[in-house]
């Protein structure tokens, strides 16, 4: 264990290093060649440490970003085509967890913590803190969580689905 914790802080010190060195370089065409393959290497780390979880995540569950910064609870359950931004928390609160249904779209910097029920086809805004359960076809935003919309077709639920 102790070798891989050391090979895991050798990388991204390399890959850190690289990364400062290519902002040092003027070519842009480079720089952008660089960055890319830089931000693929740190994504693919993300996917790697994330399968390492015994999560039950649905094949059809898509990460924004790779995944960065999504911390999950081992016990959510998760439903089918969910689509999860970056730097979204689900967690427990006081022994209960999230239950995330069908299709659900979770944006970036978004905290759903407790044993809260997020109905399908539900569009948890940017930012917000969910701590309630969230009925089907609803448009939640803020701190805490509150339904400002009801989705009324499915046309609708793919016109925020088709905007990610």
């Amino acid at each position: 264990m102790k070798g891989d914790i050391k090979v895991d802080k050798l990388l991204s010190y390399k890959i850190t290093d690289t990364f400062n060195i290519v902002h040092e370089i003027n070519d842009n065409r480079f720089k952008h060649i660089m960055k890319t393959i830089i931000q693929t290497l740190l994504s693919f780390m993300v996917v790697v440490s994330r399968n390492d979880i015994k999560c039950k995540i649905p094949k059809s569950t898509i990460f924004g970003h790779g995944g960065i910064g999504v911390v999950m609870n081992c016990r959510v359950k998760l439903g089918g085509h969910c689509i999860i931004g970056q730097n979204v928390t689900l967690g427990e609160r006081n022994g209960g967890y999230p239950s995330i249904g069908w299709g659900v779209i979770i944006c970036a910097h978004t905290i759903i913590i407790g044993g809260v029920r997020i109905g399908s086809c539900s569009v948890i805004g940017a930012g917000s803190v969910v701590i309630h359960d969230i009925p089907p076809w609803s448009v939640v935003v803020g701190n805490p969580g509150r339904v400002i919309k009801t989705i009324k077709s499915k046309r609708e639920y793919w016109k925020y689905r088709n905007q990610r």
